[in-house]
């Protein structure tokens, strides 16, 4: 996955993030000493952006977004994973940092849960399962 920038030069930069297109290979081939469901949801959540005819890209300033697609709107939605029992403020954190600094074409800040399912100020919490039978 790209950075996100409207540069085209900031897009090309080296760092990228991998994903892998099957999490079931991702875990027959992975070393792995304990449970990552943070990861394995991440993965999940860029394989169903792909699905669904977007082009992800993930953002990073001083915080980082895991996700950033572009609507038919041309307006962004930045997406955060966040598989755990409680929200971390970095979380928060970094959707506010991206917001401030595409403003108004930022149309939705968004981190998916394991289950919580409110609105934050402006970023609304949606569980992952729900997040994915499109009951957003």
């Amino acid at each position: 996955v790209r950075h996100f920038a409207y540069s085209l030069q900031a897009q090309t930069r080296p760092n990228r993030k991998i994903y892998c297109i099957d999490n079931g290979l991702r875990n027959a081939v992975s070393f792995r000493f304990s449970e990552d469901e943070g990861k394995f949801a991440e993965n999940l959540v860029f394989v169903e952006l792909l699905r669904s005819g977007a082009t992800p890209f993930y953002w990073k300033k001083k915080k980082e977004v895991d996700f950033v697609v572009k609507g038919p709107d041309n307006l962004l939605t930045a997406i955060n994973v966040s598989y755990t029992d409680a929200i971390h403020e970095r979380e928060k954190e970094g959707l506010r940092e991206f917001a401030g600094e595409y403003g108004e074409m930022v149309k939705e800040l968004v981190i998916l849960t394991k289950d919580f399912d409110q609105t934050d100020d402006d970023i609304n919490l949606i569980p992952l399962w729900k997040w994915l039978l499109g009951k957003r």
